[in-house]
């Protein structure tokens, strides 16, 4: 039996399974290598970026910005406490302006009406007394 007739003994199925079962093969092996593969790339992408010829590590890097940032941090809320303080301190100088235009309004106003009532006085139609009459004359 040579090649040629177990080609033709063998219907299209078989061959159609042989065939799949080497791409299955193939693929079962090809596969997982590939992604292993691409996998690798990606670590390796990664450690050059960790590493990038830093001479500190990274650990240490991240620790010194973390502490960088918690002292800002508080700085902050010693800014934001002052800033409170003085807008308590404006907020109390405001009042303080506030009564004092308040009293020389008051001052003004008393004063004013002082000065109506003497105004009032002088042009008051005073009480002339009657002229005298002589008998010398008549």
């Amino acid at each position: 039996m040579d090649l040629l007739e177990l080609w033709h003994s063998a219907s299209w199925q078989t061959v159609f399974d042989h065939v799949l079962l080497v791409i299955g093969a193939v693929g079962v092996a090809a596969i997982p290598s590939y992604f292993a593969h691409r996998n690798h790339k990606g670590i390796k992408a990664v450690q050059d970026q960790v590493k990038n010829a830093h001479t500190t590590n990274l650990r240490d890097d991240i620790d010194r910005v973390s502490t960088a940032v918690q002292t800002v941090q508080s700085d902050l809320r010693g800014l934001r406490q002052d800033v409170a303080v003085e807008e308590g301190h404006r907020r109390h100088q405001i009042s303080e302006i506030r009564e004092y235009q308040r009293q020389l309004r008051d001052d003004i106003d008393r004063r004013f009406d002082d000065l109506h009532a003497t105004v009032s006085k002088v042009r008051a139609p005073q009480k002339r007394p009657a002229p005298r009459t002589t008998l010398k004359g008549k």
